[in-house]
C-alpha cells in the first residue's frame, strides 16, 4: 500500500509483541515529552491516553507528528464512565484480578495496563487539540460498553447512572469517544 508505519510505545518489549516486519519504524519513548518530525499523514491513537498520566503532553505529542493538513484518529474511554472511575479508585492487582476472573480473555491480550485517565473527557480533548493547532473533523461519542453484562442489577444501576449523568455532564458523560482532527495548514 505505499504507508511507511511508525510505531511508538514506552516500552521497546511492547512494540516488539507487534507482528514481525509491521513496523518501518520503531520509536521507545514516553509519548507526554515526546515530540515529532511534524511529517506523518495520519497519526493513530487508540485506547492510549487514559494510561498516560500527562493527557496534555501525550495529545500535544501526537499533534508534533502530523503535518499541516495530515489527520489524527484518537480512540479513547472516557475519564466519566463508570468503569474508568472503578478503575481510578480500586488497588492495582484487585482490578487485574476482579477483570481477570470475569473476563478471562481479557488476560490474553493487552488489557489490565495502569490506568490514570489525565484529560480523558471529550471536552478536554477538544480544548487540548485546539491548543496544537488540530481542527475537528469528526466527533463519535459512545454511551455503552461491555464490562457490566455479566450481571443485570449491575447493568441496570449503571444505565440509569449513565442516563442521569447524561443530563448534567452531556458530552463528558460518554463511555468512549472517537475523533478524528486535521492538522491546520
Amino acid at each position: 500500500m505505499g504507508l511507511f508505519v511508525v510505531g511508538l510505545d514506552l516500552d521497546a518489549e511492547e512494540l516488539s509483541k507487534a507482528p514481525r516486519g509491521i513496523y518501518d519504524e520503531e520509536i521507545e519513548a514516553d509519548l507526554t515529552s515526546f515530540r515529532g518530525r511534524g511529517d506523518a499523514d495520519v497519526v493513530i491513537c487508540q485506547a492510549t491516553l487514559e494510561h498516560v498520566r500527562d493527557g496534555e503532553g501525550a495529545l500535544r505529542g501526537i499533534a508534533s507528528c502530523v503535518k499541516p493538513g495530515g489527520m489524527v484518529a484518537i480512540f479513547s474511554p472516557s475519564r466519566n464512565a463508570v468503569f474508568a472511575r472503578l478503575n481510578r479508585v480500586l488497588p492495582e492487582g484487585m482490578k487485574r484480578r476482579l477483570l481477570f476472573a470475569i473476563y478471562p480473555e481479557k488476560g490474553m491480550g493487552h488489557d489490565g495496563f495502569p490506568a490514570f485517565y489525565d484529560k480523558c473527557l471529550p471536552s478536554d480533548v477538544e480544548t487540548i487539540a485546539k491548543r496544537n493547532d488540530l481542527e475537528l473533523v469528526e466527533r463519535r461519542l459512545f454511551w455503552k460498553s461491555s464490562y457490566f453484562y455479566f450481571f443485570v442489577p449491575a447493568f441496570l444501576a449503571w444505565r440509569i447512572w449513565l442516563g442521569v449523568s447524561a443530563l448534567f455532564l452531556r458530552k463528558d458523560a460518554a463511555e468512549t469517544y472517537a475523533y478524528v482532527f486535521r492538522r491546520k495548514q
